[in-house]
């Protein structure tokens, strides 16, 4: 991926016999409180310098408003990182003074400093959002003057950096996303640890025969991407901008691999049909007056209006006001940061869903259990993941990947080589205080004595919590290591059937994708594929999605009852056709059970947004800590990737690599971020 070129101010310093030995080059705009400034060395100069930022017109360095920095050794090509003071005058310059004689070496023309009078500005309305939780509305890990306060860092050896052995623990898409944005970037010396034997984490496409161009598959983990909402009311669409990193990543992954649709590593995007009229609807076991399970659009057209049980109404209607407002709904597409930010500067994350509804509102106890089966019955959840999926939901055109979303992890093999290396489950952490790096130690079996070992200087842990509590680890902050112990985990488990035919396609009402509802136990949604509709040959459905209580409780049958237990359900629907087209193949997937995983998607419990997201955003023991947990939003790609971005900033931020922090964020954030 091209290293994209911002805005170029050079500043060449010239004096005397030293003309054009050393120059001082502004790569990036400085609209920020943080940049980098150059330094390009021709011939060395024999004395440290101390750069100063001055009144153009100044003689000696005693009137410079501030020092850039000190003790700089002018020997070879290297980087300063310069922090403005917020009270930075306009109009002056950057002058480099021989620090054992006092004397001028060279000066710059005058520094434009208008964009970062725009940029302060624009904050304004960022800074009249913070409150205690320390999160900045435009994402927390966006301001470096703050994170590099307290970090000896002023001038970086820029080869010595790149090169820099990063680890990075977890292939999943957060740790896939992270190796591609430190290879564009100059980092080559990276390795992905993964404890499985593939790459793509909780990406899991099964197929069930043949080559994937066979089409006789289905997503066990995510299966698909919101892209807009439009409203009927209005005649209104909102590009849900949160997902729009993930077809960003495939037009770059397409790029790189110079890949046209079809190919064999090109990763396309087809549409998804999220509803169908034609998808049985059936709840309670009510039946049309034949016998037939009623379909969604029979269900509509009855205009029936649901009575609801006295007080329910309010409490919905309350909900609905505060947290699905028309207002709330466009920040949520337009920035999902800012969102965040409003949620919980509202004291939002502070309240759970039973709290809220019984305290908050005064709902008697039976309306608030009722109103908890309206949402995720868990009560002591933060709306939070409510509100972002409930927004998610809405959306009216989607799309997914032709033959599975497997595609997108294997077009990261050309560029990765071999840099992978599996079947590695880490079972400790250790920081090496002597020389400054982190440790990860794993055995091929726990009944090995001796440890197999490797060493980073940095390290980008993309590994859910709930693998990574079971480590030994060094010592964390009190905060991050209760995140680590304590975040709470959600869980699911799909089933998939195949049928000689895709019999739902040829009904009277034929079914052509969708994904529908029902009220049996331990259901939850069905799929129907919206893929190669009314091809011919067999197909796969997704005959169970199911998450919360069944899914947690589904590990105590045996994936033989379970797939049977889903076969009856669906032959209750549709009939004898079921039993008679189902070839006998599946695929059973319960993230609980999954060994690498332990469990689906990270879901908050009140509170622990506001308190843990902080912690996050620190180097630990040369750890940084991404993946979807870490994340704003849960369960999606998207989650992961936006943490890999921000992961990526906070390494680059550490080394003092400004530039390459702001280039990150202005190609992979400016959907939301302004650099």
């Amino acid at each position: 991926m091209a290293f994209r070129r911002p805005q170029v101010l050079l500043l060449s310093l010239l004096s005397g016999a030293l003309a054009g030995s050393i120059s001082l080059d502004i790569l990036a705009p400085v609209d920020t409180g943080l940049s980098n400034i150059h330094l390009t060395v021709t011939t060395p100069h024999p004395n440290p310098l101390t750069i100063t930022y001055s009144p153009c017109t100044d003689s000696d360095s005693v009137s410079a408003h501030h020092t850039v920095a000190s003790s700089v050794h002018a020997l070879k090509s290297s980087r300063l990182v310069w922090r403005l003071p917020e009270d930075s005058p306009e109009g002056g310059c950057l002058i480099a003074w021989d620090e054992a004689s006092g004397d001028e070496v060279c000066r710059s023309e005058v520094v434009d400093l208008s964009l970062r009078r725009k940029r302060r500005r624009r904050d304004l309305e960022s800074i009249k959002m913070n409150n205690a939780s320390g999160i900045d509305a435009s994402g927390p890990w966006f301001d470096g003057v703050a994170y590099l306060e307290g970090k000896n860092v002023s001038q970086v050896d820029v080869e010595l950096a790149k090169g820099k052995r990063i680890g990075i623990i977890g292939g999943g898409m957060a740790g896939l996303m992270s190796s591609l944005i430190l290879e564009s970037h100059g980092f080559h010396n990276f390795e992905i640890i993964e404890s499985s034997h593939r790459v793509g984490g909780r990406i899991r496409t099964i197929y069930l025969e043949g080559e994937p161009s066979d089409y006789q598959y289905q997503e066990m983990g995510p299966m698909r991407f919101p892209e807009s909402i439009k409203y009927p009311s209005t005649n209104e669409t909102l590009q849900i901008k949160d997902h729009q990193i993930v077809f960003q990543l495939v037009e770059t992954i397409n790029k790189l691999n110079g890949a046209t649709p079809g190919d064999d590593l090109s990763v396309d995007f087809i549409p998804w049909i999220q509803s169908s009229l034609n998808a049985p609807s059936y709840n309670g076991g009510v039946r049309n007056a034949d016998g037939s399970v009623p379909t969604v659009g029979e269900i509509a057209a009855m205009n029936t209006t649901t009575v609801l049980p006295p007080g329910l109404e309010q409490v919905d209607d309350s909900i609905r006001e505060i947290f699905l407002s028309p207002e709330r709904l466009a920040l949520l597409s337009n920035n999902m940061y800012r969102a965040h930010k409003q949620f919980i500067n509202e004291g939002w994350d502070s309240w759970s869903e039973y709290g809220f509804i019984r305290n908050l509102l005064g709902a008697e106890l039976n309306i608030t259990d009722l109103a908890l089966d309206t949402l995720d019955g868990a009560g002591q959840a933060s709306f939070w993941g409510a509100l972002f999926e409930s927004f998610y939901f809405s959306a009216t055109t989607w799309r997914t990947i032709d033959k599975g979303l497997e595609r997108l992890p294997l077009a990261f093999r050309p560029f990765l080589g071999d840099r992978v290396k599996f079947h590695q489950r880490i079972e400790k952490a250790e920081y090496l205080a002597e020389s400054n790096k982190i440790k990860f130690s794993w055995r091929d079996n726990l009944t090995e004595k001796v440890f197999q070992e490797e060493e980073f200087d940095y390290a980008f842990v993309a590994v859910p919590f709930t693998q990574v509590r079971r480590w030994r680890l060094p010592k964390f902050s009190s905060v991050l290591s209760r995140a680590i112990d304590k975040l709470e985990y959600n869980s699911a488990c799909k089933v998939s059937l195949q049928f000689s035919t895709r019999f739902w396609e040829h009904l009277e009402q034929p079914i052509l994708g969708g994904c529908t509802s029902t009220d049996i136990h331990g259901i939850g949604t069905i799929c129907y594929p919206s893929y190669q509709l009314n091809r011919t040959g067999p197909g796969v459905m997704l005959a169970s999605y199911t998450s919360s209580d069944f899914a947690f409780r589904a590990g105590a049958m045996s994936e033989e009852d379970h797939v049977q237990y889903v076969l009856n359900a669906i032959a209750e629907i549709h009939g004898p056709i079921v039993e008679e087209q189902y070839t006998g193949k599946f695929d059973r997937q319960c993230w609980l059970l999954d060994e690498n995983a332990a469990a689906s998607w990270a879901a908050p419990g009140v509170g622990q947004h506001e308190l843990y997201i902080p912690s996050y955003f620190e180097t630990e023991n040369n750890v940084i800590f991404i993946g979807e947990h870490t994340a704003y939003t849960h369960a999606w790609i998207s989650s992961a990737l936006e943490s890999a971005v921000r992961g990526t900033v906070q390494l680059m931020l550490e080394m003092g690599l400004v530039d390459e922090a702001k280039n990150i964020t202005s190609t992979w954030m400016s959907r939301w971020m302004v650099v």
